[in-house]
C-alpha cells in the first residue's frame, strides 16, 4: 500500500502541474513512483466502461493501455538486466537470475531463461531499448532485435540497433524479422548459416498427457527447412479437393473443413492417419 509521506510528497509536487502540464514527480523516490503507478492503474481499472466513453476514444484508450504495458515490460527488462549483473539472485538462495524470477513470478525454466537472455540482450541495444521505454515498438519487435544480435558480429550490431529502433516503429514483428534478415544476409550472411545450424542441432519434438480431461499436448520445434517443408505438406493434404478425391473418405462423416489453418491441419493429419475415435 500506498504510505502518507509518499501521498503528501505528490501532492507537495503537484503544483507544477499547471505551469509545465506535467506532474511534479521529482521528490519522489523509485519504490513511491511504483506505488503511484499501481494507484493509479487501480483506479483505472475500478471504472466502469460506459457507453458514453464512445467507440474512438474507448479504441484510443487499447492504444494507450498497450502503450503502458510496453513502457512497463521496458522497465522489467531493464531492472532484469541490473538484478543480472548485481549477481542480486544470491540473495534469494538460488543459482541464477532465471531461478529468481522462477521462484518470485511463478515463471516456467523457459519463460524465465527467455526474460533473462531478452534483458541482457537489450541492454547493449541502446536505440532499440529507448523505443521500447518510450512504447514505440513492442516486445516483438525487441526480440527481433535481441535474438539476431547474439549471432551477428560485434562491429555491426550497432547498425542493427539503429533499424530495428527506427524501422520497427512502423513494422510488425514478422514483418521486421524479415526485414532484418535481408539486411544480415548482406552485411553478415554468415549469421544466418550459424543461426540455421543451431536450429537444426535444437530441433525437438515434446508429447504429455496434462491436459484437460487427459488430453494429450505438445509441440515441436523445427529448422526452418524442417519447419517449411512439414508447412507445405499440411497445406497440400488440407487442400478441399483432397477430401473430394480421397477414397478413406465416407458420406456419413461430417465434413473435415475447417475455416481456420490449424483445424485444417488437425483434420488432414487424422485423416490420413487414422485413429480410433469416440462415435
Amino acid at each position: 500500500m500506498i504510505d502518507n509521506a509518499v501521498l503528501f510528497r505528490y501532492h507537495a509536487n503537484m503544483s507544477s502541474y499547471a505551469e509545465s502540464g506535467e506532474p511534479g514527480l521529482e521528490g519522489l523516490s523509485g519504490e513511491g513512483l511504483l506505488d503511484l503507478a499501481e494507484r493509479a492503474l487501480a483506479a483505472v481499472i475500478a471504472q466502469p466502461l460506459e457507453e458514453e466513453l464512445g467507440d474512438a476514444r474507448l479504441a484510443e484508450s487499447v492504444q494507450r493501455l498497450y502503450r503502458l504495458e510496453t513502457m512497463a515490460a521496458a522497465e522489467k527488462l531493464r531492472r532484469i538486466a541490473e538484478v543480472d549483473a548485481r549477481q542480486a539472485w544470491r540473495e534469494e538462495g538460488v543459482r541464477s537470475t532465471a531461478g529468481m524470477l522462477m521462484q518470485r513470478l511463478r515463471l516456467t525454466r523457459g519463460e524465465a531463461r527467455g526474460q533473462t537472455e531478452t534483458a541482457v540482450a537489450l541492454a547493449s541495444l541502446l536505440e532499440t531499448a529507448a523505443a521500447l521505454r518510450a512504447g514505440a515498438v513492442g516486445l516483438g519487435q525487441v526480440k527481433v532485435a535481441t535474438r539476431m544480435a547474439k549471432d551477428l558480429r560485434s562491429d555491426v550490431r550497432e547498425e542493427l540497433d539503429q533499424l530495428v529502433a527506427g524501422e520497427g516503429r512502423g513494422l510488425d514483428r514478422r514483418q521486421l524479422r524479415v526485414r532484418v534478415e535481408e539486411w544480415v544476409h548482406t552485411v553478415d550472411p554468415e549469421a544466418l548459416a550459424g543461426r540455421e545450424r543451431r536450429a537444426w542441432a535444437n530441433r525437438r519434438l515434446w508429447v504429455n498427457a496434462e491436459g484437460a480431461d487427459g488430453a494429450v499436448r505438445g509441440g515441436f520445434e523445427l529448422d526452418p527447412v524442417g519447419g517449411a517443408t512439414l508447412i507445405a505438406a499440411l497445406d497440400a493434404l488440407s487442400k478441399r479437393r483432397m477430401w473430394r478425391t480421397s477414397a478413406h473418405s465416407r458420406s456419413d462423416r461430417p465434413t473435415p473443413w475447417s475455416s481456420s489453418r490449424g483445424g485444417r491441419w488437425t483434420a488432414a493429419t487424422f485423416h490420413w492417419w487414422p485413429c480410433s475415435a469416440p462415435t
